[in-house]
């Protein structure tokens, strides 16, 4: 019995604790950058991705420079970049 106790007192400690930290301190702000989900076909991310960074490379200096700063390709997400 006094086992189940100091557990319950312990996740109740905890569930405050998510509580505690003032709203909004996690919050990214207008000057960081954004993180976008592309689709594409499966199995050709890797091709889209370099395709995206060689007119990055391509367009660099240029009134036309892409705004990104990198491509990220996972073997989990299938068909996302």
């Amino acid at each position: 019995m006094n086992s189940l106790k100091k557990e319950e007192l312990e996740h109740k400690t905890y569930e405050n604790e998510l509580f505690d930290e003032p709203v909004g301190i996690h919050m990214p702000s207008v000057n960081e950058p954004k993180l976008w989900m592309v689709w594409v076909k499966p199995n050709h991310e890797r091709e889209v991705a370099a395709s995206i960074m060689l007119k990055y490379f391509d367009l660099k200096g240029t009134d036309n420079t892409l705004m990104i700063s990198s491509v990220i390709v996972s073997s989990k997400l299938v068909g996302n970049i």
